[in-house]
C-alpha cells in the first residue's frame, strides 16, 4: 500500500479543538480528510469508523493520528485496518500493549495468510486470529493455532456458520471465556471456565447496525478534562454527546454512521421481530447454552417478574434502556428479589445504570423502599435526619408514594411509619382508605389538627364504595382549613404529579382512573419486545410516576403453536390484530396469524 502525501498536522492542537461541524463529521465517516478538531468524541467515532472503512484513509490524512499517544483507539484502528488489509503492521506488545486492536474482523475479515503472518509475528494475537477463522470459515488454521475452547469464538462460529470450528468448540466437556466483548478484554492466562453460550459476544453481524450521529449539544463532552464533576450533572445526558452509548463496541466506533439501521428514537439497539428461540425461553429452564439470537427480551423479563436466577445469569454490565422499569416492577411484586437488589448494594445498582440521573437512582430506591415498607420492614427508610441529608445534598428525596399495592401492609407498620416520616402521611392515608384502614385513617387527622389529606387521597374516598367516612373526614377538615378541594384548582395544584389520579382499585369508574391490572389481547408490531413503559402521558404510571407492562408478551408467549404470531414486525405497516374471540380467531377452529 503506497503512502500520499501527509501535510503536517498539529495533532495535539487538533485534540484539544471543540469545534464540530455536520461537514467534517460526513467527511471523517466517508474517508475524505480529518475534523477540523477532534476534541469532540464524535468526531473521533466518525474517525474511527472512517479508518475501518476505507484504507486510503488509514493510510492517508489519518495516519497522523499515530502520534496521539494519548487516545491509543486510533493506533488501535489504523493497525486493525492494516491487518484487515493483508498486512502486518508495527507495534509493541511489551511497551504498547493499549496500541493492540481487539477487533480485526469487521468490517473486512483478512485473508487466512495475513491472519498466519499476524499470529506468528505476534502471538500476543492468538486469540484474535482464532475468532477471526471463526467469522472467516478458516478451520485449517483455527486448528493450528491449538487454543482454548473459548465460547466467544464458538458464538462468533454459529453465526458465521463455520460449522467445523463450532463442532470443534463445543466437543470440549469444558469451555472458557477469553474474550469479555462488553470491555474489549482479552484473559488468556486465567480464563472463566466452566464458560456457557450465554449471548455476551458481538457477533459480526451485529455490527452491521448502525446509529446516525447527531448534533452534540453543549460547549464540552463530559470526557473532556475541562469540565469537572461531570458524572453527576443532571443535565448532560447520552444523546447530547451526539450518539447513544452502544451496549457493545468492540470496534470502538459505538457503531456511528451516517444513517441509522433502526429507529433510533425509541432504541439504543434494534429491536428485532420475535425470535421463536429465545421466545421459547420464556415460558422453559434456561439450558447451559443460550440458542443464537438476541437475549434483550429475557432480561426484561426476568427483571419484570423478579427471577433472580435468570437475571442474574441474563443481565449485561450496563442495564437496557427499558430494563430500570422492569426492575421496578419486579422490586414491587416480588419482595424475595428486592432483598437481593438491596443486598447488591446502591454503588453496584447505580453502576449498571446506563442513564445515572438522580432521578433515575432515586426511582429505583423508591421501589425498593415501598416493597419493605409493604413487607413491615421499616429499617431500609431513612431517619428523619438521614433524609434531611438527602434533601439538602441531592434536592429530592426518594420516599415513595404508592406503599399500598400490590400487598397492604400492616396497620400498625403504616401507623409508625406517618410517625416516623411525618412527609409519608399522605401515602399513609391514601393507604388506610384503600385498604379500610379507618382507625389508622382517624388517628392521623386526630394526632394533628393542621393535617389534611389532600385531594388524591379525596379521589380515592369518593371511587372506594365504602369511601363516605372517609370523604366526609377530609372533606370536613378541608372546609376548617380552608383548602380548596375542587376538581378545577386541585388540578392546577396537582399537575406536576397527574399520576396519582390512577387508582389500583378495580373499576373505579369515577373520579379516578383505574390503573387495576388487566392483561392485554393485542397483537401488533413491536410484540416481541411489547413492554409497555410510560410516565403520565402514557399508561398507568403507578409505581410512583412510572409505568410497566408485558401483559403483549406474555400473550403472545403463551398462545398455542397455530396461534403464534407469524411477520409481526416492528414496520408500523405490517398488520396488527386483536385476539377478541369476535374478529379473530374464527368461531370454528384456529388459524395462524397471516
Amino acid at each position: 500500500m503506497s503512502r500520499r502525501h501527509i501535510y503536517p498536522v498539529n495533532v495535539d492542537k487538533l485534540l484539544r479543538n471543540p469545534t464540530f461541524t455536520k461537514a467534517d463529521a460526513l467527511a471523517a465517516l466517508q474517508g475524505i480528510k480529518l475534523p477540523h478538531g477532534l476534541a469532540r468524541r464524535v468526531l473521533r467515532l466518525c474517525v474511527i469508523h472512517g479508518i475501518r472503512y476505507h484504507p486510503s484513509f488509514a493510510d492517508g490524512a489519518a495516519s497522523v493520528l499515530r502520534a496521539a499517544h494519548e487516545r491509543p483507539e486510533f493506533a488501535r484502528a489504523l493497525n486493525a485496518r492494516a491487518i484487515m488489509s493483508g498486512l502486518v503492521p508495527d507495534m509493541d506488545p511489551e511497551g504498547r500493549p493499549q496500541d493492540l486492536p481487539y477487533c480485526i474482523w469487521h468490517p473486512t475479515v483478512p485473508s487466512e495468510d495475513a491472519l498466519r503472518r499476524l499470529v506468528a509475528r505476534y502471538p500476543a494475537m492468538t486469540y484474535q486470529v482464532g475468532r477471526a477463522c471463526a467469522v472467516g470459515g478458516y478451520t485449517t488454521l483455527y486448528r493450528e493455532l491449538d487454543i482454548l475452547p473459548e465460547v466467544a469464538i464458538a458464538e462468533e462460529a454459529r453465526a458465521a456458520g463455520s460449522t467445523d470450528i463450532f463442532a470443534d468448540i463445543m466437543a470440549h466437556p469444558v469451555r472458557y471465556r477469553v474474550f469479555n466483548d462488553y470491555t474489549r478484554a482479552i484473559n488468556s492466562s486465567n480464563p472463566a471456565a466452566p464458560a456457557y453460550l450465554n449471548g455476551d459476544t458481538a457477533v459480526r453481524d451485529r455490527l452491521d447496525v448502525k446509529q446516525a450521529f447527531e448534533q452534540p449539544r453543549g460547549q464540552r463532552d463530559p470526557d473532556d478534562p475541562a469540565v469537572e464533576d461531570w458524572q453527576d450533572d443532571k443535565r448532560l445526558k447520552s444523546w447530547e454527546l451526539g450518539f447513544r452509548p452502544q451496549t457493545f463496541d468492540i470496534t470502538e466506533d459505538q457503531s456511528i454512521d451516517e444513517h441509522a439501521t433502526f429507529d433510533r428514537l425509541w432504541r439504543e439497539e434494534p429491536l428485532r421481530p420475535f425470535e421463536v428461540p429465545m421466545a421459547n425461553l420464556l415460558v422453559q429452564p434456561l439450558p447451559p447454552d443460550l440458542p443464537e439470537g438476541e437475549k434483550g427480551l429475557l432480561i426484561l423479563m426476568a427483571a419484570y417478574n423478579g427471577d433472580i436466577d435468570r437475571y442474574a445469569r441474563l443481565r449485561r454490565p450496563v442495564m437496557l434502556r427499558d430494563e430500570l422499569f422492569c426492575l421496578m416492577r419486579g422490586a414491587y411484586h416480588h419482595p424475595l428479589f428486592a432483598a437481593w437488589l438491596v443486598s447488591l448494594g446502591e454503588e453496584e445498582l447505580f453502576a449498571r445504570m446506563r442513564d445515572r440521573t438522580l432521578h433515575n437512582r432515586m426511582a429505583l430506591t423508591m421501589a425498593l423502599r415501598a416493597r419493605a415498607i409493604m413487607n413491615n420492614d421499616l429499617s431500609r427508610l431513612p431517619s428523619p435526619a438521614g433524609l434531611s441529608e438527602e434533601a439538602a445534598g441531592e434536592g429530592y428525596v426518594g420516599l415513595p408514594y404508592l406503599i399500598w399495592y400490590p400487598t397492604l401492609a400492616a396497620e400498625t407498620t403504616y401507623a409508625e411509619l406517618a410517625r416516623r416520616l411525618p412527609q409519608m402521611r399522605q401515602a399513609v392515608a391514601r393507604a388506610a382508605v384503600f385498604g379500610g384502614m379507618r382507625t389508622l385513617f382517624d388517628s392521623l387527622l386526630d394526632a394533628d389538627a393542621n393535617f389534611c389529606p389532600d385531594w388524591f387521597v379525596l379521589l380515592e374516598a369518593t371511587a372506594n364504595p365504602n369511601g363516605a367516612h372517609y370523604r366526609a373526614a377530609i372533606e370536613a377538615r378541608a372546609a376548617v382549613l380552608g383548602v380548596d378541594m375542587s376538581d378545577e384548582v386541585a388540578r392546577r395544584r396537582h399537575s406536576h404529579e397527574d399520576w396519582k389520579r390512577y387508582s389500583v382499585g378495580a373499576d373505579t369508574g369515577r373520579s379516578l382512573f383505574s390503573a387495576f391490572p388487566r392483561s392485554s389481547n393485542r397483537l401488533g408490531p413491536g410484540w416481541g419486545h411489547g413492554i409497555v413503559l410510560a410516565d403520565r402521558e402514557n399508561i398507568e404510571a403507578i409505581y410512583n410516576g412510572v409505568g410497566c407492562d408485558a401483559s403483549m408478551v406474555e400473550l403472545a408467549a403463551t398462545l398455542p403453536v397455530e396461534l403464534k404470531p407469524k411477520g409481526l414486525g416492528v414496520d408500523p405497516e405490517v398488520n396488527s390484530r386483536d385476539l377478541d374471540y369476535v374478529e379473530w380467531p374464527p368461531a370454528h377452529g384456529t388459524s395462524p396469524v397471516a
